[in-house]
């Protein structure tokens, strides 16, 4: 098994939600843009050597849902145990999320974490256990996750007349900074400039009523893929139309070339934003599978599986194009989904970012394909060309 030791941070990136992450393909790359487009904190530690291990005894277990709700009961059994193990404070507590299995008998078991009852946001870790009964986690945060005083300085009723908010905020301690911090999450319901519903999320300091952290939860542009279904696109207003322009992620446009092989064709544009109906019919539906693939980790994932270089895909025109200029091969579609899936079910946490991205998904191809192999040069090049260095 291959991880890092206890008590080592981890790499760092923005995963909502808990469940059990889908196998496929296209399903893996809706979930890699849902993880990097939100809180990114700085500042993860690197990886020290790892052991080596069986190629073949890093493939994941099919579970079936018995298998998996004993693995999520056991889980709950030793978190207990865990918590005096992994040296955390005796306040806090481990609540199972997930559970996974590797071909080898190591299991992975995925927890949020409370402290004094209380949610902590950007605390969660993962326990891996060799079938010897090795010991050695994946943390989010690897500070201590105490704080002073549970008890907030900033009233609730302060912090929803501030926002203009009428719900009451819930009391958390907030842990994807350096130092934790015992803070308010409050929801704030409304509608964009664009007409689009609104759900932005306001992280405020209970003690300073500083706000410590913000993002919105619903995204402008959608598109419903063949492929990726409804997925969130980034996209640009002019005037009257939206423009397949992803100004927030570089530019990225996508163009229609009314199925020829060549030229730049026209730039996709539409009266609301909304995206393609999901059949093959509809252009607008290839658009979306191309246009979605744009941002660094869904371009990576691309990359990664069909490499470099110019392509026409059902008539649109789509050019990946490499930040250094230097060409990637590509290792197949099968092949990137085996890594990115052992990324992200076995070592990412809430806090990963791309930096931690990058150096989780090297210690995947090592487990899977062996440390010296093309695999795991391959995927060192991949993130170089879509800028993220080591």
């Amino acid at each position: 098994m291959r991880s890092p030791p206890l008590r080592h941070a981890s790499p760092r990136v923005l995963r909502r939600g808990h469940g059990r992450p889908a196998r496929t393909a296209a399903a893996l790359t809706v979930l890699a843009a849902a993880m990097l487009t939100g809180l990114q904190p700085a500042g993860a530690a690197a990886a020290p050597p790892r052991p080596a291990v069986s190629v073949q005894g890093a493939l994941p277990v099919a579970l079936s849902p018995e298998e998996h709700a004993a693995l999520l009961k056991e889980a709950a059994e030793i978190a207990v145990a865990l918590v005096a193990a992994l040296n955390l404070d005796p306040r806090e507590s481990l609540q199972p999320a997930d559970a996974a299995k590797d071909a080898d008998g190591t299991v992975h078991f995925r927890y949020n974490r409370t402290f004094a009852a209380l949610p902590v946001l950007g605390g969660d870790l993962i326990v891996h256990r060799t079938e010897q009964g090795t010991l050695t986690a994946t943390r989010a945060h690897t500070a201590s996750i105490a704080v002073p005083s549970t008890t907030p300085v900033i009233p609730a009723a302060q912090v929803m007349a501030t926002l203009h908010v009428k719900a009451l905020p819930r009391l958390v301690l907030w842990a994807a900074a350096t130092t934790p911090a015992l803070a308010w999450e409050s929801l704030l319901p409304g509608t964009q400039d664009d007409g689009t519903p609104s759900e932005r999320h306001v992280v405020t300091d209970a003690t300073t009523g500083a706000e410590l952290y913000a993002y919105e939860d619903v995204r402008s542009g959608v598109g419903q893929g063949q492929y990726n279904g409804n997925v969130p696109l980034g996209t640009k207003q002019n005037f009257f139309l939206y423009e397949m322009n992803d100004v927030a992620r570089g530019g990225h446009k996508t163009y229609d070339l009314y199925q020829g092989m060549s030229g730049q064709g026209t730039l996709f544009t539409n009266w609301s934003d909304r995206w393609g109906n999901g059949t093959q019919s509809s252009r607008e539906t290839a658009a979306v599978d191309v246009h979605y693939s744009s941002g660094p980790a869904n371009h990576f994932f691309y990359l990664l599986a069909e490499g470099s270089g110019p392509k026409t895909i059902n008539g649109i025109a789509y050019n990946s194009p490499t930040v250094d200029g230097r060409a990637v091969p590509g290792i197949g579609r099968v092949n990137a989904e085996r890594i990115w899936y052992r990324a992200l079910s076995t070592y990412m946490t809430t806090t990963t970012d791309y930096s931690g991205a990058r150096a989780v998904t090297l210690w995947a191809a090592a487990d899977l394909f062996g440390p010296n192999s093309s695999a795991v040069s391959t995927v060192a090049a991949t993130w170089s060309a879509v800028n993220v260095t080591g």
